[in-house]
């Protein structure tokens, strides 16, 4: 299996053989499920938003790509936080932004 998408004009990404954890294309105003391991946030149209699934503090890591040039929003389920926070917004100029984040007790942190 080969799964390609384009990153604008000079990137692509290419997966070769099977993705092992869940990849998932969100689309705003979505709340995660919690068994994704790979999130693709398509920011070119207009800023995204989605809610995070509750953190279940067992180390669990999700990695974001975002692309395209808006912002996008992770808001953070209901009593969890990021680094204190109830929500992080991802804003870059670039083609694509990176971000790991990992289950821990209360919320998620970058990793």
């Amino acid at each position: 299996m080969t799964w390609v998408r384009e990153l604008g004009d000079y990137v692509r990404l290419i997966v070769r053989g099977p993705i092992i954890r869940q990849t998932r294309e969100v689309a705003s105003g979505s709340t995660l499920t919690g068994d994704e391991g790979f999130i693709i946030a398509d920011t070119s149209s207009g800023n995204l938003t989605y809610t995070m699934p509750k953190s279940q503090g067992d180390g669990r890591e999700l990695e974001v790509l975002k692309l395209g040039s808006n912002t996008l929003t992770i808001n953070m389920y209901s009593g969890d936080t990021i680094l204190g926070e109830s929500d992080v917004k991802i804003y870059a100029d670039g083609e694509w932004t990176a971000l790991n984040l990992k289950s821990i007790t209360g919320g998620w942190t970058p990793v």
